[in-house]
């Protein structure tokens, strides 16, 4: 059974990639750097997160 996509990606540079994929394996490299781009972004949100808690604890300790 076929997936098909039914919107289009945010980036453009992921729709072109989608679209010119010429083998599975292409397709499977394309999702496994889309899971490390996705994990590097959300490290990046956890840190802010941890940062923005520690300066709001800072601010009601002055």
């Amino acid at each position: 059974m076929e997936q098909t996509i039914t919107e289009a990606p945010d980036d453009p540079r992921v729709a072109q990639r989608l679209k010119t994929a010429k083998s599975k394996a292409e397709l499977q490299e394309l999702v496994r750097s889309l899971d490390r781009r996705n994990m590097r972004l959300q490290k990046i949100r956890d840190d802010l997160a941890v940062q923005l808690a520690q300066a709001r604890l800072n601010k009601g300790t002055r």
